[in-house]
């Protein structure tokens, strides 16, 4: 099972950008939606959103259990930065299948 659950994050790192190309492109060209595309939007959406999440509230969370409010600033924080490492996880992923795989 966690195999599994493991291929599906890879995949959702895999087709991050054409997913994330597949939500700008419906507001500038409205083409009609296929469900295929709208699944994949929604579930890399909703898988980076909560591993993100995630991970700053693990990553501070030992830290400042006596003070919420600074767990929350930082969440906030994380949250604002999400279009900038959206912009860098695409331009990864397109170096990783573009580039030379054997240097």
């Amino acid at each position: 099972m966690f195999q599994l659950l493991l291929g599906l994050s890879l995949y959702a790192w895999a087709t991050l950008p054409l997913t994330s190309s597949q939500v700008i492109l419906c507001a500038w060209l409205p083409l009609p939606r296929y469900v295929l595309f709208d699944f994949l939007v929604a579930y890399v959406g909703g898988v980076s959103f909560y591993m993100y999440i995630f991970g700053v509230v693990k990553a501070f969370s030992h830290k400042y259990r006596q003070r919420p409010w600074r767990l929350v600033m930082y969440t906030v924080g994380a949250l604002l930065t999400i279009p900038f490492n959206i912009w860098i996880e695409n331009l990864a992923v397109l170096w990783g299948m573009i580039g030379q795989k054997h240097q």
